[in-house]
Order: structure tokens, then C-alpha cells, then sequence
């Protein structure tokens, strides 16, 4: 098949145990930019 195109898109949610928040505000903006750098070295898009 020539000319053929595929396109997947995945979506992740990350939930804590019984919805508590133990993320302190301290850590979450290192936690975001760790996964932001990871989506962006694999290609992926935000």
C-alpha cells in the first residue's frame, strides 16, 4: 500500500491513589518540566 498514512495519538493521566494531593507545590513544577523535556526529546506533541 503506497501513500499510506497513520497518525496515533495517546493520552496519559496520571491520578494519585484515592485522589489525595501529595504533590507539594515545591516539586511540581520540576515534575512538569521532566515530562515536558521527555515529550519533547521523543518528538511527541503537548
Amino acid at each position: 500500500m503506497s501513500n499510506t498514512y497513520h497518525q496515533v495519538y495517546i493520552q496519559a493521566v496520571f491520578a494519585v491513589k484515592y485522589r489525595e494531593a501529595i504533590i507539594t507545590n515545591e516539586c511540581k513544577s520540576k515534575i512538569l518540566s521532566v515530562i515536558g523535556n521527555l515529550i519533547n526529546e521523543t518528538g511527541c506533541k503537548q
